[in-house]
């Protein structure tokens, strides 16, 4: 009796224990849930206010004035002047990669243990370049690295032993030295390197040659194979020789049979023998005659077969990529063309005009070169690392600031590239009014090409804007204008929303009273245009154009002005309104409510469900598995 009571108690014990894990488990779930729920709401508010969401890695902080005090003997990698040294640097490496083989091959046995005079010469450009790059700055995940020790570190464990071995002239001690001067075949690449890298040429090859990334590629790495292909067949006919020659106490039992030829001959017959051999041709004209020449035909043999396997396997590589880069940069071109195709085929009894779809399709195309939006909203510019992201937007949108340097000044360039990045661009109807009188803007304004009128449509206008100025952004103070804005012809504009251009500034903390104090100037310049103009006796005035932004600067604010200007500055703090109504506010808490209804049924489901399954779990272990079976079917 007392082993049944105790047997239940430990019953008790353990469906309590389990009721209760299983209490705290759906609690942790049910939090879960919630969070979850507040999230999605959160996210739906905001997409209905168009709140923007944003990258914190994109906004670490930057200063225009964040400039490297370096010391005077860090060379730059950017620096012209070392540009040019390498430049030379780069053609001696080139001009060694080809003599010191054939002089290994084709003059071991004859040449002098005299210094080479214009060697000589060369040699000392070379140690030159040893010296600079102990103190040439270089790039590490785009931070430039100028610590002499980390410079030194660097060279020393990469090229600094290969590179000094070969600047002293042992050859004149010993001529079969003069192999020591072999690595250098190893830098044949610093020519086109430079060509490829050299700020120098980067522009030319970009602007004239290689528009498009992919040629430019391609391009350079068959530069880079033939250039390999070239020097790989010459050192293979220098060596061909050079084991000829290791046989000249039998000159018979080599490939030569003992004949006398020129050098130039000798190397012509060596190169021949090379491109048969290797291409896998093999014509038997020129044929190995010891064991010397036949294991090193063999392996040539094997070289060239493995050569041309690679070849193969790189070009179809090439032409599938290319297929694929052409189809992922067309992707956009595709969907506008199955858009238009679908567009011509809505109406049934008329076909679209050849004409309007041209129109259509020169539209979207103009818009995406022009939309930067577009491009700074792309996964690859959010993965770039800062520094890097900075230069290429530098890149991308240095024209558009320098243009507009009056709106962008005292800005960091943090602010200027992410406020350019927004950008997008449209076109205005000649006389159409981008800005009403009495209206206020939503956007800023920045004219490219074309002029816009200020003044009043009923009245007459007293000034234009050109290209190069702006507009729109008096309408951070929250209030109206007092004019209209209108295009005088077809013209070409960039514009992003003002609530974007308030986010980045508090989020890069810029200190905007110069700039409002700007804003405030000019439309009180406008002001006194238009009353100079139209509210005076004297009918001689003229239609003020083409005024310029610098005017502005010298005025002296009344006291009048000055009190006005503060409060106006005071509007730009206040915080923007949600942009909620009365009856989005109540929709939204309806929707709220209704989904609480849905976790309460849901938590209620699942509490009830978890107890059937603590129920089954003892109904198995008392041995009664057909009324367990019968609960877990019930779930």
């Amino acid at each position: 009796m007392n082993r049944q009571k105790t047997f239940g108690k430990k019953i008790g014990i353990e469906k309590f224990s389990r009721v209760s894990i299983a209490k705290v488990r759906w609690e942790r779930i049910r939090n879960l849930k919630n969070l979850e729920f507040i999230i999605d709401v959160a996210h739906l508010a905001a997409e209905e206010r168009n709140v923007s969401r944003f990258n914190s890695n994109f906004f670490s902080k930057f200063s225009e004035n964040d400039e490297l005090h370096l010391p005077w003997y860090i060379i730059l990698p950017e620096s012209k002047i070392k540009s040019l040294f390498d430049l030379l640097v780069s053609f001696l490496y080139l001009y060694f990669a080809f003599v010191i083989p054939f002089r290994i091959g084709f003059y071991s046995h004859s040449t002098n243990e005299e210094l080479i005079p214009h060697e000589t010469i060369f040699e000392v450009a070379l140690l030159i370049d040893i010296l600079f790059n102990f103190f040439c700055a270089y790039y590490e995940n785009s931070v430039l690295i100028y610590d002499l020790k980390l410079i030194a570190k660097k060279y020393l464990l990469n090229r600094f032993i290969l590179d000094t071995i070969a600047i002293p002239p042992f050859y004149i001690l010993n001529s079969n030295l003069y192999w020591l001067k072999i690595s250098r075949v190893l830098r044949v690449n610093l020519f086109l390197r430079w060509i490829e890298n050299s700020t120098l040429t980067k522009n030319i090859i970009n602007d004239t040659l290689l528009k498009d990334q992919y040629t430019k590629d391609l391009f350079f790495k068959l530069l880079y194979f033939v250039q390999a292909v070239l020097i790989t067949c010459h050192c293979i006919a220098c060596i061909w020789y050079y084991i000829a020659t290791l046989n000249f106490d039998t000159p018979d039992n080599t490939w030569l049979l003992g004949a006398e030829y020129p050098i130039t001959d000798l190397y012509i017959r060596s190169l021949y023998w090379t491109a048969v051999t290797f291409s896998s041709v093999g014509y038997g004209d020129i044929t190995p005659k010891n064991n010397g020449e036949y294991i090193y035909a063999m392996c040539i043999e094997f070289v060239g077969i493995m050569f041309f396997a690679y070849l193969m396997g790189n070009v179809s590589n090439y032409l599938s990529n290319f297929q694929l880069t052409d189809e992922t940069a067309n992707e956009r071109e595709r969907e506008l063309e199955r858009w238009l195709l679908m567009l011509d085929g809505f109406r049934h009894d008329k076909t679209m005009p050849q004409q309007l779809t041209m129109r259509v399709r020169d539209y979207f195309h103009g818009c995406w070169s022009k939309d930067n939006s577009y491009i700074c909203s792309s996964d690859f510019m959010l993965k770039l690392p800062y520094a890097l992201r900075e230069e290429l937007k530098e890149f991308l949108f240095n024209d558009v600031i320098k243009k507009f340097s009056i709106f962008f000044e005292n800005m960091n360039k943090h602010l200027v590239y992410s406020l350019a990045s927004l950008m997008k661009h449209k076109w205005i109807k000649s006389f159409e009014t981008i800005i009403s009188k009495g209206n206020k803007s939503i956007e800023i304004y920045f004219i490219n090409t074309g002029s816009v009128m200020v003044g009043r449509k009923e009245v007459g206008y007293v000034t234009k804007l050109l290209s190069g100025s702006y507009f729109g952004e008096y309408s951070l103070f929250k209030v109206p204008y007092d004019f209209d804005f209108t295009a005088e012809g077809e013209t070409s504009v960039f514009y992003f929303p003002i609530i974007d251009f308030k986010t980045w500034i508090k989020k890069c903390e810029f200190n905007y009273y110069s700039f409002a104090l700007l804003s405030y100037k000019r439309h009180l310049y406008f002001i006194k245009e238009f009353d100079k103009t139209y509210n005076t006796t004297d009918d001689n005035e003229a239609f003020q154009d083409e005024r310029f932004e610098e005017e502005v600067f010298n005025e002296t604010l009344s006291p009048e002005e000055e009190d006005e200007f503060n409060i106006l500055l005071e509007k730009i703090k206040e915080p923007e309104p949600t942009g909620c109504t009365p009856e989005e506010k109540d929709k939204l808490l309806n929707k709220i409510k209704v989904q609480a209804k849905e976790i309460d049924k849901l938590q209620k489901m699942y509490e009830s469900d978890i107890m059937k399954i603590i129920n089954a779990v003892e109904l198995m272990t008392n041995g009664k598995n057909q009324a367990a079976y019968e609960l877990l079917t019930e779930i």
